[in-house]
C-alpha cells in the first residue's frame, strides 16, 4: 500500500530533520507514524471518523474527560470514553504510563491534546530518552534498520511479523523518496483533513524495554 501524503507530513518531516539531521532516520520514524496514525495528531483508535475524534479531543481539552479516563481508556464511537485501552495521536500512544506522560507534556506546553507541534516534540523527547535509539535515527544509512528498530523499540506493537515490517518499510521508503533532498519543505496551507485519514492499528501495546528500564531502576539486563 502506497503512502497517501497529507498536509501535516511536511511539518513532521521538517521538525524531525531539525532534530536528527538524517533523512534516512526521519523517514524510518515517519514510516512508523504513518502506519500508526496516518501521520495525523488527532487519530483515535480504532479508525474513528474525524468528527468523532474532534468531539473526543474537545472533551479532553475542556477536561470534561478526565486525565484518568484519557490515560486508561480511549475514544468511544460517539466521542466519549471507551470501555477499553485505546491509542491516540501521532504514535497511537496506548500504554497508560506513556499516555500519562503525554498528557502532562501536552498541557504543560499548550491547551490542546492534539497539537501537532507538541506531539512531534513529545516523539522527539521519547526517542531522545534512549541514546541507542537516538543514535540510530541520527546516523543510520539503512532505512530498513531504522524502520524495524522504531517498530520494535518505540512503537512495540504485539504484531511485529515480517508482513508488518515490510509494510512499514514501504511507507518509510515512500516518504524518503518524496521528501529527501528537499529540506526544508514549505508546508501547504492547512486544509480540513479527510474523515478517512487516520489509520490507527488495532494492536495490543506493550511498554518498550527502554521505558521499563527508565521507570524501574531495579531492572538489570544480562
Amino acid at each position: 500500500m502506497a503512502v497517501v501524503f497529507n498536509d501535516y507530513m511536511p511539518t513532521i518531516w521538517n521538525r524531525l530533520m531539525d532534530e536528527f539531521h538524517n533523512e534516512v532516520g526521519v523517514a524510518g520514524v515517519m514510516g512508523n507514524l504513518y502506519a500508526e496514525s496516518g501521520c495525523t495528531s488527532y487519530a483515535c483508535q480504532p479508525s474513528r471518523p474525524y468528527d468523532v475524534c474532534i468531539t473526543y479531543i474537545n472533551k479532553v481539552n475542556s477536561h470534561a474527560i478526565s486525565k484518568y479516563n484519557f490515560v486508561h481508556y480511549g475514544c468511544s464511537s460517539t466521542g466519549g470514553v471507551a470501555s477499553s485501552q485505546l491509542g491516540f495521536g501521532l504514535a497511537q500512544w496506548t500504554y497508560y504510563t506513556r499516555k500519562d506522560d503525554l498528557y502532562d507534556f501536552m498541557f504543560a506546553n499548550g491547551n490542546d491534546i492534539s497539537d501537532l507541534e507538541n506531539q512531534i516534540a513529545y516523539v522527539i523527547e521519547e526517542i531522545s530518552a534512549d541514546s541507542t535509539m537516538y543514535n540510530i535515527v541520527s546516523t543510520s544509512t539503512d532505512i530498513n534498520e531504522v524502520t524495524d528498530y522504531i517498530l520494535k523499540h518505540y512503537e512495540n506493537p504485539k504484531d511485529q511479523s515480517y508482513a508488518v515490517k515490510k509494510t512499514r518499510r514501504g511507507y518509510a521508503t515512500d516518504i524518503y523518496n518524496e521528501y529527501s533532498g528537499t529540506t526544508p519543505i514549505e508546508p501547504p496551507d492547512p486544509q480540513p483533513p479527510s474523515p478517512d485519514t487516520p489509520i490507527p492499528k488495532d494492536e495490543a501495546r506493550r511498554m518498550p524495554l527502554w521505558m521499563m528500564c527508565k521507570r524501574n531502576k531495579n531492572i538489570f539486563l544480562l
